[in-house]
């Protein structure tokens, strides 16, 4: 895929998202919360489900509407452990799982025309590496020295890994080693390639596809830093096609996606085996 590509793409949510809270464009004909799944684990005989908040929920004695918070069902949003021996994670903030949004594309697709179009935002607050593409978290970033090289995800050449390595690539770029700088916290100074600005958030925007999206492991072969074997990494903040008929959107701290499009795809998302979600009224 393609990083740092025009920010007009994105023009048409800067009219649409007039404030963060918003997260989703205005206008849309249907919107959908979709609660982001629990890892749930017990240590005593190593065992590990998905949970969806609703089992949280009843253990708790709470229910889950289409307001609920995960603070709602839980200790403070705490992670929790009961007398049976089982505990729950918090569910992921900021991302979503790409086998969840991978189930999401035939439905998706039946409502876009352009679904060889698609554009990703990626908030800058996660960090970038380089040029060509954005590299998460320096502080977790790909180790090439202990990596396994025969992971087919990593198996890409040395080339392709200080490409995808923000503690290998050369940082020519930044004026000034901008990249020590930054990890000892201090001013790195403008990022100098075209980022997406919306309203207390900035982004860069990548070009995918759909039928890139279909698949589990897009996020390997992303540049989004991902390692096989990790918990996970980056997903992007926001997805839309080029007609413009849905969005996806992500915001980095919460743990559920917002979707917003047609009655016929909010409802058809509901419906996904595994999918825990509400129609909801318009954010605002």
């Amino acid at each position: 895929m393609d990083w740092f590509v025009d920010p007009r793409r994105g023009q048409w949510l800067q009219e649409r998202i007039p404030s963060l809270g918003m997260m989703v464009p205005s206008g849309m004909p249907a919107y959908a919360r979709i609660l982001h799944p629990v890892d749930a684990y017990r240590d005593a005989d190593d065992s590990a489900q998905v949970w969806s908040w609703s089992d949280v929920a009843v253990r708790n004695g709470a229910t889950v509407d289409d307001s609920s918070e995960w603070w709602d069902i839980t200790d403070d949003g705490m992670a929790e452990e009961w007398s049976d021996g089982w505990a729950v994670s918090e569910p992921n903030h900021g991302a979503i799982a790409p086998a969840l949004l991978s189930s999401f594309v035939p439905a998706l697709a039946a409502h876009t025309e352009r679904g060889g179009d698609i554009t990703v935002a990626v908030w800058e607050g996660w960090g970038f590496a380089g040029p060509s593409e954005p590299s998460t978290y320096f502080s977790v970033a790909v180790d090439g020295d202990t990596a396994d090289q025969s992971d087919p995800f990593l198996a890409i050449g040395e080339e392709r890994r200080k490409a995808t390595d923000p503690r290998l690539i050369a940082m020519d770029e930044f004026e000034g080693g901008a990249y020590e700088r930054a990890v000892r916290g201090e001013d790195v100074g403008e990022f100098p390639f075209p980022r997406f600005d919306l309203p207390d958030r900035r982004y860069a925007l990548g070009s995918t596809t759909l039928v890139d999206l279909a698949k589990a492991e897009w996020p390997f072969r992303s540049g989004l830093g991902w390692v096989q074997g990790d918990a996970g990494g980056t997903m992007p903040q926001l997805i839309w096609p080029a007609d413009e008929t849905w969005c996806i959107s992500i915001e980095v701290d919460a743990p559920y996606t917002v979707v917003a499009g047609p009655h016929e795809l909010v409802r058809a998302l509901l419906a996904l085996p595994g999918v825990e979600g509400h129609a909801i009224r318009e954010p605002r």
